[in-house]
């Protein structure tokens, strides 16, 4: 059902493409990153798609898209980015267009919308992650490891403080190198996808915010600049 959807929007030759569903549709975007208008009554969310993503007991390789939708693979010769690009290929050429991406990423605003009131908060985000990808929720310390001061049985403890001060120091700068949430799972360097795309920091993600951060994240995947995402350009950045 969801790769219906997503045909139905991304054929229609539209940035969001049409959605016909209960008489209602959505407005067509450009191909720049300003989002289409929302429309007057939000459709319903479409069924969830059925990946190991949507089954808290399948685990394997985690790809986080940047728009925030997770995808696990176990198998090594499927990578879960494949998945991800299958689901989402509506023509089925290997790669995505931008009217497929913006599809695929207005599918996921309404999955993520629980309460179906066309706008996204930390509260529907937070109960996402925890339902569905809780290691990205998981929080880092300062000061990971090198709890206590070490001392030698030689009494020079000036001199094993500022060792345990430089461990502890390497520990943060490596600390400070990891990546966070969900950067450590997918394309782009964003530990929270969603809530980011608020741009005008109300603490509510509209529709028109998420389509229109979802414009300005294809454009810095497609690493080629040819209009289209196809998994050879999925370098860590």
């Amino acid at each position: 059902m969801r790769q219906a959807f997503i045909a139905a929007l991304a054929l229609a030759g539209l940035a969001t493409a049409a959605y016909a569903q209960e008489g209602t549709t959505t407005p067509a975007a450009t191909t720049t990153p300003a989002a289409p208008q929302a429309p007057a009554t939000p459709p319903a969310a479409p069924a969830p798609p059925v990946t190991a993503s949507d089954t808290a007991t399948v685990r394997g390789v985690l790809f986080i898209t940047p728009m925030g939708e997770p995808f696990r693979s176990s198998d090594p010769n499927n990578p879960p980015i494949n998945r991800w690009i299958a689901y989402a290929d509506v023509d089925h050429d290997g790669k995505l267009s931008q009217q497929e991406y913006l599809a695929d990423a207005l599918v996921f605003f309404q999955r993520v919308d629980a309460n179906h009131d066309n706008s996204l908060t930390s509260v529907e985000t937070t109960a996402y992650w925890q339902r569905y990808t809780p290691e990205i929720l998981t929080g880092w310390s300062d000061n990971t490891g090198f709890e206590g001061v070490r001392h030698s049985n030689s009494g020079d403890q000036d001199a094993d403080t500022q060792q345990n001060n430089r461990w502890r120091e390497q520990a943060r700068e490596a600390d400070a190198r990891r990546q966070r949430g969900a950067a450590a799972y997918g394309l782009l360097n964003n530990a929270e996808p969603i809530m980011t795309c608020d741009t005008n920091f109300d603490r509510r993600i509209t529709q028109d915010e998420f389509l229109s951060c979802a414009a300005q994240r294809f454009a810095e995947i497609d690493a080629n600049h040819d209009g289209f995402f196809a998994a050879s350009e999925a370098q860590r950045r």
